[in-house]
């Protein structure tokens, strides 16, 4: 895990706190949540930045993963959620060009690749 996972998944702690109304730290994720949301998140970034079948690849996947996500405990699902808005924002903050979208689609394809082998890996 790269420290900016390590950012985006306490950004994600944090978004799940505030979501709850608590003060204390919400608990841990569950093991597979951090690799559930880095396949989420790396979905949600090809299917807003690639094309064509990559896209649509991308969104049926994304619909699937979505579904799994569905059926995890609340508190998991906070994760997983703020997971993926903290990174989405953040690449969102970027202001990319079309040029950067499309070498942003390949390092995106790229992370759904590892995050994909490295859930199965855990599972």
């Amino acid at each position: 895990m790269t420290s900016r996972h390590l950012m985006v998944l306490a950004a994600g702690m944090l978004l799940t706190g505030a979501a709850r109304a608590e003060l204390d730290f919400p608990t841990r994720p569950a093991p597979g949540t951090i690799a559930l949301a880095m396949t989420i998140s790396a979905a949600t970034a090809v299917a807003a930045r690639c094309e064509g079948q990559q896209k649509a690849g991308a969104e049926q996947m994304l619909e699937a993963l979505q579904a799994r996500a569905a059926e995890m405990a609340p508190e998991q699902r906070g994760y997983v959620s703020g997971y993926t808005m903290a990174n989405f924002l953040a690449d969102l903050m970027n202001g990319a060009s079309r040029e950067q979208r499309r070498a942003g689609c390949r390092e995106a394809l790229a992370r759904l690749g590892h995050a994909q082998t490295s859930g199965m890996r855990r599972e």
